[in-house]
């Protein structure tokens, strides 16, 4: 009996009940029309009714019954008013039923017309609230479309089925299986594996359904860019909201492998909005009252797509969560966006450099947008801001057309922002008018009145003497201070120079070497190596460094060994230092053997009386290089500690090398007690000790032997 109930796992017993309505209706519609053409329905109508309703009477008295015995003896009416009531209910309603559907079967029009409106009317409504009793019988007979309508039932709790999702995935899995295109979408959805849900997105993409199309170019989007562009597209054909906000997105960013496409950004965008996807709305909205490189202001545009965002807000659209995340605080934006060009139209001149810079920095090469951008910057910058003005002065000397006009207007600009205290603005004007930048003439004076502008604002801004802005702007000075030394007290007007160093005096010759070397360049080495050959002690320094800056012969390292030897030993302490290191590394190719006694002496020299710069120097291209007394020290720190302790000032002959014997003696005697029973790497270090001891020994007594014979 229990077989018999409506149950949706019995499809015979779903099927005789859906035919035999479905034949009444058809049977009901044929009578009434044989009736409107006067014509009687036939002696078989009767016969053909009431072997419809048979099956279905028997099976309402069969539910009937076995819903009450199961009630009784499951004890939900065993005892209670309620089978009382089921009892007396029943009867009159199956008499009413018999008395009607007795009219029916003797073919009254007016139980055919009933049959007609009920019949209907009553399928519709179980198909509206109870759809499952329809939906999962279908789908259980293999139909793809009713597997996909069972999975939707059981997974919102609509139509008579429980919520489910176990049940609906369960269907969702029947349906993708059958090739539904939306169920495919759905699998991929609650799928955990990407190459699974790449799969099933890419088997609903190929039969065109949109969102599979829009979700996979979200997972290829980092490892496949085209073929992520390509989906993205499909989707938006498809006319996808999401789609076409994305791409629109992309072609504002040139990103994503797409060129800048401004206008088809505003179409994508307007079509995303239209369509209902409440990103592009807050797009738009912003975009409308920024007043940048996609719409020009319009506040009562900005308004509507902001109203449109909020009536959609609480329904949550189905949008990624990277786009979620990137619009929690799109109202704070927009209201910012909204309060800044209030200031602007008001006036205030950091709103109106915010829009311009905005607006710059993203406009490409379009003129339009490179205008209205430069506009809002003019408009600070005739206000006084001076941050305005340094960037129409950058702009206007970067730009490559008409180059008169534009740099006339930068150098004005540059000047402004610098006349009123712009830090980078005056470094630019310091450099400039030095060396002759932006077509500004070279003007040491007013470099060196820009300089101490420079230092006004360093010290107002806090910056202290050894950081470096202030190190640099120092440097700047203090070569602008040189420049003008320089030209204040040339050595010899150009004519008298030559005049004097053909006539063979060293300093003469040195100086018109340094004048002449950039386009005389031969005859300024015969000048400079006169010089040195004279003695000029600088002459000789820069010989020994024309040498030993460059890739160089054996002969040649000799030469400049001994170009430095000659002007140490004229007292010019940068030869003094460099030779010092020569001394403290030797040089193996030419013989040269170390001696860091030398090296010790020479650097101690080079350090006398000096306390912050031992020796400086200008280079051709106007800049500077020095010795530091730090860093002589450094190299000084460098010389072994037992030779530190070597003393031979004064000393020649004889006592001088009784006082080499007697150091080398108490010097091994000192490494001796500092390692009394040395081995393994200590033993190693010892017998170095030892062997530089012993060529310094055997150095210095060569060296005094040579200058005795």
């Amino acid at each position: 009996m229990e077989s018999l109930l409506p149950s949706l796992n019995n499809l015979p017993v779903f099927y005789a009940v859906l035919i035999p309505l479905l034949v009444m209706v058809s049977v009901s519609g044929f009578a009434l029309y044989r009736q409107s053409r006067h014509r009687p329905p036939g002696p078989g109508f009767a016969w053909l009714k009431g072997l419809l309703l048979l099956p279905l009477w028997v099976l309402c008295l069969i539910w009937t019954g076995v819903a009450a015995r199961m009630g009784v003896f499951t004890g939900t009416m065993s005892g209670s008013w309620l089978f009382l009531l089921l009892g007396l209910g029943v009867v009159p309603v199956f008499a009413l039923l018999t008395w009607g559907l007795y009219f029916w079967i003797r073919g009254r029009r007016l139980a055919d017309a009933a049959v007609l409106l009920l019949v209907p009317a009553l399928i519709y409504s179980v198909y509206s609230e109870q759809r499952l009793w329809i939906c999962e019988p279908l789908a259980m007979s293999g139909l793809g479309r009713a597997q996909l309508c069972t999975a939707r039932l059981y997974e919102h709790g609509d139509g008579g089925a429980i919520r489910d999702r176990g049940t609906a995935r369960g269907w969702y899995r029947h349906a993708a299986e059958q090739g539904v295109a939306e169920a495919e979408y759905q699998v991929a959805g609650f799928t955990r594996g990407r190459d699974q849900k790449i799969t099933w997105y890419t088997r609903a993409a190929d039969q065109g359904h949109a969102g599979a199309a829009y979700q996979l170019y979200w997972l290829l989007e980092k490892v496949e860019p085209e073929a992520a562009v390509q989906r993205l597209q499909a989707a938006v054909r498809k006319q996808h909201a999401g789609a076409q906000y994305r791409l629109g997105l992309l072609y504002q960013n040139a990103s994503g492998g797409v060129e800048r496409d401004l206008p088809r950004t505003r179409r994508l965008w307007t079509r995303a909005a239209r369509g209902g996807h409440i990103s592009a709305m807050r797009a738009l909205a912003i975009a409308y009252a920024r007043d940048g490189i996609l719409f020009d202001y319009d506040q009562e545009l900005s308004r509507h797509w902001e109203q449109q965002a909020h009536s959609l807000a609480p329904s949550k659209p189905d949008i990624p969560l990277i786009e979620q995340a990137l619009e929690w605080n799109w109202e704070r934006v927009l209201q910012d966006v909204r309060a800044r060009r209030a200031r602007a139209e008001a006036g205030d001149a950091t709103a109106q450099l915010e829009i311009g810079r905005e607006i710059l920095k993203q406009v490409g090469t379009d003129p339009a947008l490179i205008d209205k951008a430069i506009g809002w910057i003019e408009r600070a910058a005739q206000t006084g801001s001076m941050a305005a003005q340094y960037q129409l002065a950058n702009h206007y000397l970067d730009a490559d057309q008409p180059y008169e006009t534009t740099h006339e207007q930068g150098r004005r600009w540059l000047i402004a922002a610098a006349d009123g205290g712009h830090e980078a603005a005056l470094r630019k004007v310091i450099s400039a008018l030095k060396e002759q930048g932006y077509g500004m003439k070279r003007d040491l004076q007013r470099s060196r009145a820009y300089s101490e502008a420079l230092f006004a604002v360093l010290e107002a801004r806090g910056v202290l003497a050894n950081q470096p802005d202030w190190m640099t702007a120092s440097w700047e000075y203090s070569d602008t201070l040189k420049q003008i030394k320089k030209e204040a007290s040339q050595y010899l007007p150009l004519e008298e120079l030559k005049q004097q160093g053909y006539a063979g005096d060293p300093a003469a010759q040195y100086h018109l070497a340094k004048e002449i070397q950039a386009k005389q360049f031969d005859e300024s080495i015969a000048l400079m190596t006169a010089s040195a050959a004279a003695g000029y002690p600088q002459a000789q320094y820069e010989m020994a460094r024309r040498y030993r800056t460059r890739k160089r012969t054996e002969k040649e390292e000799q030469q400049a060994i001994d170009w430095l030897m000659a002007a140490a030993g004229s007292g010019h302490r940068g030869a003094m230092v460099d030779l010092g290191g020569v001394y403290l590394q030797g040089i193996k190719r030419i013989g040269f053997k170390r001696n860091p006694y030398r090296a010790k002496v020479l650097f101690e020299q080079a350090l006398q009386d000096r306390e912050d710069v031992v020796y400086e120097q200008q280079t051709g291209n106007g800049r500077a290089w020095q010795y530091k007394v730090k860093g002589v020290r450094r190299r000084l720190s460098r010389v072994p500690e037992f030779v530190q302790r070597l003393d031979l000032e004064g000393l020649e002959g004889v006592p001088r090398r009784q006082a080499i014997e007697q150091w080398y003696a108490q010097t091994q005697q000192t490494l001796r007690s500092q390692s009394p029973e040395p081995a393994g790497e200590a033993l190693a270090l010892l017998q170095q000790q030892f062997d530089d001891l012993e060529q310094l020994r055997s150095v210095l007594l060569n060296e005094d032997r040579t200058t005795s014979d």
